[in-house]
């Protein structure tokens, strides 16, 4: 029995062997038998004393790997036994092998098979991780009837990985292009994208605007995740003259560490809007173009009526309230009135009475100096949406009665007027505006009526009169202030009189008081 034997290239072979004279030593090539390594104490079919490096290799192309790619390993298996064996390859979980088990192995053979392994975010977050393969040699026989002796071996390869480095970007786009105005509604596009090398998890994104949320469970590096969401523009938006869209996401990384980003889009508002006023008559007529401008949201704007021959608006100016434009379109409309016509009537006693500012439901009366004469009436009635008839009757000596109907003349003054197109101006806000009446016949010019752009609880544009609006005296026409105030002092410098001549008579009459106490006096002395 030969226990150990060496060998080198030659045919020399040393044996240790107990009294080798009794010995005849011949050479056979071949496989041994190995049972440990010289000096070990073991037992059958123990693999204690062999290197496992002996039996099993396992290894990689080298490089830094990152998340999703595959690490492709080489695996080979030595039989290290002198008789047929099975080999069994096992691998960690999530390694694929290409072939596992291999039977009938002769002693002496090497087996060869490939694994694979997909890089996790795991092992991206660990910085690396160390494959684990275990070989199984088992079964056969040694040609003597026995079971072939075996054992399990194993091989570590260190598999290197990229730092972990995560991040996430949020892109927030409008679909909706130009600018919007209230009212509109803006479509957004939320797309979040994994843009660093390990992914990530539970991620929650939120668009502030809108309200929405959603979930991604997991996104894989270089993956992306699109959601949309829409925003109707608010009155509120026009103060800013923007709306500005933020989205977040917030996620967590294989360690548990959190990751964030947001993205933002922002939309112009439009900050401006039309001032449209119409002049007509009582009917409906136009009576001037109409005025069309437009002001940006809070500016202050005053506009003065156009001037139409024979009749007189109910508002000189229309102005802005102390808010400035409102926030949308506006539309008014200022009506027109037709003047009184000045009419000299012959009473017949050689009296004349003129018929001067007719006002709304208003009646001028006239009497002739003789009590025989009937009394001259001349009535108009100018409320709004009425025919605007006017009739002057008159009786005198004579006995005879004349009626006018003025229905045409208005209607043709309506259509010269229309024919003509006035333009209504704006006033600069830097200037005072100057009065702009219609004088009639016997008074002066009517002062400025200013009316003010004013919105009621449904948000409908209205004209209010200024003086409704408290709107201060400087605002209101300098005419008027000139003689309010001369009939102020007026009246305060007769005050003055009236407690001066009090005061006088006061004084006067105690002095005569005293005169007459002193006559009494004397009268009782003599």
């Amino acid at each position: 029995t030969v226990y150990a034997a060496e060998a080198d290239d030659s045919d020399a072979i040393t044996a240790d062997i107990y009294n080798a004279d009794n010995y005849n030593i011949q050479p056979v090539y071949g496989m041994l038998k190995i049972t440990s390594k010289p000096g070990d104490d073991t037992t059958e079919g123990d693999k204690d004393g062999i290197d496992d490096g002996d039996v099993v290799q396992k290894n990689h192309e080298a490089g830094v790997y990152k998340e999703g790619d595959t690490v492709d390993f080489d695996i080979t298996v030595t039989n290290i036994f002198d008789g047929i064996r099975t080999i069994t390859i096992n691998e960690k979980e999530g390694v694929a092998v290409d072939q596992n088990v291999f039977e009938n192995v002769a002693g002496g053979e090497t087996v060869s098979t490939k694994a694979h392994y997909v890089v996790t975010p795991e092992d991206i977050a660990a910085g690396g991780f160390t494959n684990h393969v275990d070989a199984t040699i088992s079964g056969g026989s040694d040609g003597d009837g026995d079971d072939g002796e075996g054992g399990d071996f194993g091989a570590d390869d260190e598999v290197i990985t990229e730092t972990m480095e995560p991040s996430v970007r949020v892109i927030k786009e409008s679909k909706t292009s130009g600018t919007v105005k209230a009212g509109d509604t803006i479509a957004y596009t939320v797309k979040v994208i994994n843009n660093g090398n390990v992914s990530v998890k539970d991620i929650e994104v939120t668009d502030e605007l809108t309200g929405d949320k959603w979930t991604v469970d997991t996104l894989t590096t270089g993956g992306s995740k699109e959601f949309e969401a829409t925003y109707e523009v608010k009155d509120g938006d026009i103060e800013s003259g923007k709306v500005t869209n933020v989205a977040t996401a917030t996620g967590k990384t294989p360690d548990g560490g959190d990751v964030t980003s947001d993205g933002q889009t922002e939309n112009d508002v439009n900050q401006s809007f039309n001032l449209t006023i119409h002049y007509v008559d009582e009917s409906g007529n136009t009576m001037a173009a109409d005025y069309v401008g437009s002001y940006q949201y809070k500016k202050s704007f005053s506009v003065k009526s156009p001037e139409v021959a024979g009749y007189t608006p109910n508002y000189t100016i229309v102005s802005s309230d102390e808010n400035g434009m409102p926030a949308k379109n506006v539309e008014v409309t200022v009506t027109y009135y037709k003047n009184a016509a000045v009419t000299p009537t012959d009473n017949g006693g050689g009296n004349t009475t003129n018929i001067t500012n007719i006002t709304n439901n208003t009646t001028i009366e006239s009497d002739d100096d003789d009590d025989d004469d009937d009394d001259s009436t001349s009535s108009g009635n100018t409320s709004g949406n009425t025919s605007g008839n006017r009739s002057s009757t008159s009786s005198g000596r004579s006995g005879s009665s004349r009626t006018s109907n003025n229905n045409s003349d208005s209607n043709t003054a309506a259509t010269d007027n229309q024919a003509q197109q006035p333009q209504a101006t704006e006033i600069p806000q830097t200037q005072t505006p100057a009065a702009s009446g219609t004088r009639a016949a016997t008074r002066r010019p009517a002062p400025e009526r200013e009316a003010v752009i004013s919105l009621d609880d449904d948000g409908t544009p209205q004209l209010v009169s200024a003086s409704d609006t408290e709107t201060p005296l400087m605002n209101l026409g300098l005419d008027e202030h000139a003689c309010n105030i001369l009939r102020f002092l007026i009246l305060l410098a007769a005050f003055g009189v009236v407690i001066y001549h009090t005061k006088e008579m006061k004084r006067h009459q105690s002095r005569i008081f005293e005169l007459e106490e002193k006559l009494e006096d004397a009268k009782k002395n003599k």
